[in-house]
């Protein structure tokens, strides 16, 4: 199973959008049953984008894991064809141990890629909490590539030089590991969300190491209705945008 770690320095950018999505469009490139989603973010909001509430006292991976037993336990199987594992409900002492047992033990993201009950499984994309933390170090380790999320406004251009900081940590250990930056939001009839997009792109060597996903009221309402872009307004160009983000990532994880 191939692991798609998405990150970002800062909270509040659309990460946890752009990993549902993305795993909705790689379902419809590898096949139903063929992706999965692993939230290891303690806020829990990845499950809303597939219609997944949490539940009081619902078990995730944070628990399962605290408790000696297998992530893949929390399983949850969406209508959507994609397996979701929820970080799931979790009093502050759980979580805490759960923090400590992700750094002391760092191939438990390893495992969990090979331990799937079933084998089919070809790509397990991982949200991750914002910020620099035991989740994050997890995916730097064990991902088969990255996709980092940044908007295009000056919070997120000041946050660059942590996000830089991150990957060169990673590249020195683990060189070779793909990244593909992804600019959210970007609204062309803006000007600073023009500069800051222009800015965000000089940096990088290829073009094809950036997607833009373009700023749309498609997005917050799919979110409201606990669905993906794809199937709220799938001929939108937010939808069109994380195609081509999952093109991208299939790609780069067949080559």
């Amino acid at each position: 199973m191939k692991l798609v770690g998405v990150i970002s320095p800062k909270g509040g950018v659309g990460k946890t959008t752009v990993v549902a999505n993305l795993a909705g469009s790689l379902t419809r490139l590898a096949g139903v049953g063929q992706v999965s989603v692993l939230d290891l973010d303690p806020q829990n909001g990845l499950g809303w984008h597939f219609g997944q509430v949490l539940e009081l006292d619902q078990t995730g991976v944070c628990r399962a894991s605290v408790t000696g037993r297998s992530p893949w336990s929390a399983r949850v199987e969406t209508q959507l064809g994609v397996d979701y594992l929820p970080y799931g409900w979790a009093a502050e002492s759980e979580r805490e141990a759960f923090e400590q047992l992700l750094t002391s033990d760092i191939d438990w993201l390893g495992r969990l890629a090979t331990e799937r009950p079933d084998t089919d499984t070809e790509v397990c994309v991982v949200d991750t909490a914002p910020g620099d933390s035991a989740y994050l170090r997890q995916v730097l380790h064990h991902a088969d590539m990255v996709v980092t999320v940044l908007l295009s406004d000056g919070g997120s251009y000041a946050t660059m030089t942590d996000l830089e900081q991150y990957l060169s940590d990673m590249l020195v250990v683990r060189p070779g590991v793909p990244v593909l930056q992804v600019i959210n939001q970007v609204d062309r009839s803006e000007r600073l969300s023009r500069d800051v997009t222009a800015a965000m792109t000089a940096s990088l060597e290829e073009a094809s190491a950036y997607v833009v996903v373009h700023r749309d009221e498609a997005v917050a309402e799919a979110l409201a209705c606990q669905s993906l872009v794809a199937q709220h307004a799938p001929h939108g160009q937010p939808s069109q945008d994380f195609d081509r983000l999952a093109a991208a990532v299939w790609r780069q994880l067949a080559s």
